[in-house]
C-alpha cells in the first residue's frame, strides 16, 4: 500500500467515524449548549466504540489452500454485537485528459478534461477484483465490500479538505459494479488492469476502463455513510438508555434537539442548503415543528448558512443518510414520553452483523480454493462499528 493510500485510508476512516459519534456529543452535558441552559441535563454515558483496522486479526491458510478469515467479536460494543464493513481503499492520481476518443473522458493538450483515475486489479496477479467479489460473497454479503474512491490525489490536498474528505469521496460496493456491468453484458476478467474514472466536480460522470462501461449514477450514493451513521446512532441510544437515572428527567425535544443539531452537522459537512435540509425533515411533523424553534432560537440561517446552489451528488449522499435515520425520526415522533424501549435496528445492506463468536470464513468460489495472497488480503480494511 502506497503512503498516499494509507494516509487516505487512516483520514477518511477517522471523518467518517467522528461524523458518525457526533450524535453521541450532541447527547453529552458538556456541549457548550447544555452548559449555558441548565434544564438541558443528560447522564454521562459510555464513551462509544469503534475499530477500525487491516483485515486480518487471524489470518491462517497457504496460496492454494486458501485462506480461513477470523475477525473477533467485543463484548465492548453498546446494543448488541459489532457489525463488520470491509473497504478497499483507492488512491487516484490526476489526470488532464484521456487520449482514447471513446472516453467520456477524451481530450487533447489544448482541449483538457481533468479528471481522476484509479487503478483497479491492480495487485500482481490482476485478480483482486474477483478476490474482493470473493470476499463479500464469502462473508455472506455481496455488499460488504465496498470500494473507496476519494477524489484527492496529493498528501497537500490531503490536508487542504481535511474535514472534508467524506465529501470528495464515493463508497461503491463490488456487487454495484459487477451489476452495472452484467446489464451491459461485461465481465471484469482477471489478468487485466481496468481503470475507474470520475470528474472532480460532476461525481455521477464516471467510467470504468478497459471497458469504457458507463457507471453512471449511484442508485444510493449514500447508502453506505447512512448505515454507519445509523448504527452509530442506535448505539447512542441504547447507551443513554442505560444511564437514565431518576435524577436526569428528560423530555422528547431533548432527543429531538439533539438530532436536529446532528443533522446539522452532517449537513454543514457535506454543503448541503438550508433549503435542502429544512425539505428532508418535512416527513416529520414534529421534527419541522421543532426545527423551526431551533432556527428562531439559534438563528441557524445567519450564523451557520448561506445559501448556495447544491452539489447534486452529495444532496443525494445527505438524502440517503436522512433515509437510514427515517426508522428513528418516525420512531421518537410517535412516544408520547421518553420511551427508549424498542430501539430499531439499523439497516445492514452493507454491513455484516457478527454473533458472539465473531465471524470465521474461508475465501473460496464454488468450493476451490484460491491462490489469493496474504498480501493482497491484508490490503483490505475492515471497520467494526
Amino acid at each position: 500500500m502506497s503512503k498516499i493510500e494509507k494516509s487516505l485510508e487512516i483520514n477518511i476512516t477517522h471523518e467518517l467515524l467522528s461524523l458518525a459519534d457526533s450524535f453521541w456529543w450532541f447527547l453529552q452535558p458538556v456541549s457548550l449548549k447544555r452548559y449555558w441552559r441548565p434544564h438541558w441535563r443528560f447522564p454521562l454515558m459510555q464513551t462509544p466504540t469503534a475499530v477500525a483496522s487491516g483485515l486480518p486479526i487471524s489470518l491462517e491458510g497457504k496460496p492454494g489452500g486458501g485462506y480461513d478469515i477470523c475477525i473477533h467479536s467485543s463484548p465492548n460494543f453498546i446494543g448488541g454485537n459489532p457489525r463488520l464493513l470491509f473497504m478497499q481503499f483507492k488512491a487516484g492520481v490526476h489526470k488532464d485528459y484521456n487520449t482514447n476518443s471513446k472516453s467520456i473522458f477524451y481530450g487533447t493538450t489544448t482541449t483538457k478534461n481533468a479528471h481522476v483515475e484509479f487503478d483497479v486489479n491492480s495487485n500482481k496477479k490482476r485478480d483482486q477484483h474477483r478476490l474482493l467479489k470473493t470476499l463479500a460473497t464469502s462473508a455472506g454479503n455481496g455488499n460488504a465490500v465496498v470500494y473507496v474512491f476519494p477524489r484527492i490525489v496529493d498528501e497537500k490536498q490531503i490536508q487542504q479538505f481535511s474535514g472534508k474528505l467524506l465529501a470528495r469521496t464515493t463508497f461503491i460496493s463490488i456487487s454495484d459494479i459487477d451489476i452495472k456491468a452484467a446489464k451491459n453484458g461485461i465481465t471484469i476478467d482477471d489478468g487485466n488492469p481496468h481503470k475507474f474514472r470520475t470528474c472532480y466536480n460532476d461525481y455521477d460522470r464516471n467510467e470504468m476502463n478497459l471497458l469504457l462501461l458507463l457507471l453512471g449514477k449511484q442508485p444510493d450514493p449514500g447508502g453506505f455513510i447512512g448505515e454507519v451513521f445509523a448504527i452509530r446512532m442506535y448505539r447512542a441510544f441504547h447507551a443513554l438508555r442505560q444511564s437514565l437515572l431518576d435524577d436526569f428527567p428528560l423530555s422528547k425535544t431533548h432527543i429531538m434537539d439533539a438530532v436536529i443539531r446532528h443533522v446539522l452537522n452532517i449537513a454543514r459537512h457535506f454543503e448541503i442548503s438550508l433549503s435542502v435540509m429544512i425539505e428532508a425533515f418535512a416527513p416529520y411533523d414534529q421534527f419541522s415543528d421543532r426545527l423551526n424553534y431551533v432556527y428562531e432560537y439559534d438563528n441557524i440561517p445567519g450564523v451557520y448558512y448561506t445559501e448556495q446552489k447544491n452539489n447534486q451528488y452529495l444532496a443525494g449522499v445527505f438524502n440517503d443518510i436522512m433515509t437510514a435515520f427515517s426508522k428513528y425520526l418516525y420512531w421518537i415522533e410517535e412516544m408520547q414520553f421518553v420511551d427508549l424501549e424498542n430501539i430499531p435496528i439499523p439497516p445492514s445492506n452493507y454491513s455484516i452483523n457478527l454473533s458472539n463468536n465473531g465471524i470465521n470464513f474461508k475465501v473460496q468460489v464454488d468450493n476451490t480454493d484460491l491462490d489469493f495472497s496474504s498480501e493482497d488480503l491484508e490490503q483490505i480494511t475492515y471497520t467494526l462499528l
